[in-house]
C-alpha cells in the first residue's frame, strides 16, 4: 500500500489522476481522467454568470412631444455655449494696448500722493502723528523690502540685451503678438526701475499703505518665481510669463 508521501507526490506529478473509493471493495484506487473530461467539469461549483437584460433607453419610451421639447432645450444650450465661445474669442482678440490705455478713474500715483502741494490730494488734509514706535517699524520694513526690490531689479537687468535683440528682430519682421509682449516686458522693467528710485528715500515709502506693501511683495515674488536660466532657448516662455505679470497690474498701483 503506498504511503501518504507517495500519494501526494503522485498527485503533484499527475494532475489528471484522482483518488476514488471503490463501493464494492471499499478500497481507494487511482483513476486517471482525460483533459477533455477535466475541462468539461472544470466549472462545476462556480457561480453562474447572470446576463442582465438590456434596458430600452428612456428617450425611446417617451412620447414625440416630450422628445421634441428636449431637442429644443438642447438646441438652446448649444447656442448659448456657442455665444460664450464667440465672446471669449472676441475678448482674446482685443488689442492689449487698448486695455492698457484704460486708466482707473481718480487713481493718483504715489509721487502725486507724496506731494503735499498737489491740489485736491486726500492725503494733504490731515497728518499722521510722528510716533517713535511707528518710525522704527516703518524703517525696518523699508530695509527689508529694499533688499527684495534691488534683487528683483538686478535679475531683470539680465533681460535688457534680449529686449534689444527682440526689438531689432521686430523691426525686420513685425509681429503684433510679439510686439505687445515686448512692450509689456519693457514696461515691467521700467516699473521696477521707478520702484528702486522710490526706495532710495525713506520718506517716500512712508506713505505706502498696508495693501501697497503686500502687493509689492506679491509682485516681486511673482517675478522671482520665473527662472532666467538658458534664456537663449527659453526666451519666449520667460517673456510671456513676465508679460502676464505686467498685464495683471504689477506695480501699477504705485504710479
Amino acid at each position: 500500500m503506498p504511503s501518504a508521501n507517495s500519494t501526494t507526490s503522485s498527485r503533484r506529478s499527475a494532475p489528471y489522476t484522482i483518488l476514488a473509493r471503490n463501493e464494492v471493495t471499499g478500497l481507494r484506487e487511482r483513476i486517471s481522467i482525460t483533459s477533455a473530461t477535466k475541462a468539461k467539469y472544470a466549472n462545476i461549483g462556480k457561480p453562474r454568470k447572470v446576463v442582465k437584460p438590456r434596458c430600452t433607453p428612456l428617450i425611446k419610451r417617451l412620447d414625440p412631444e416630450y422628445r421634441e421639447m428636449i431637442a429644443e432645450d438642447q438646441h438652446e444650450r448649444d447656442e448659448s455655449l456657442a455665444r460664450k465661445r464667440r465672446w471669449a474669442e472676441e475678448i482674446q482678440q482685443e488689442s492689449l494696448l487698448e486695455r492698457l490705455a484704460i486708466q482707473k478713474a481718480e487713481k493718483l500715483s504715489l509721487l502725486e500722493r507724496m506731494d503735499l502741494q498737489y491740489p485736491g490730494s486726500p492725503y494733504a488734509s490731515y497728518s499722521i502723528p510722528n510716533k517713535k514706535i511707528r518710525k522704527i517699524s516703518t524703517d525696518k520694513r523699508h530695509d527689508d523690502y529694499l533688499t527684495l526690490v534691488n534683487t528683483t531689479a538686478e535679475r531683470l537687468n539680465i533681460l535688457r540685451q534680449h529686449l534689444v535683440d527682440e526689438g531689432t528682430r521686430l523691426s525686420q519682421r513685425p509681429s503684433e503678438r510679439i510686439k505687445e509682449r515686448h512692450q509689456s516686458v519693457a514696461k515691467l522693467i521700467d516699473y521696477v526701475d521707478q520702484v528702486v528710485d522710490i526706495f532710495r528715500d525713506k520718506d517716500l515709502t512712508s506713505g505706502l499703505t498696508h495693501s501697497d506693501w503686500r502687493a509689492l511683495k506679491r509682485d516681486c515674488k511673482a517675478i522671482g518665481r520665473v527662472k532666467f536660466d538658458n534664456l537663449d532657448k527659453r526666451w519666449n516662455f520667460v517673456a510671456q510669463s513676465l508679460a502676464n505679470i505686467e498685464v495683471g497690474g504689477a506695480f501699477s498701483y504705485l504710479f
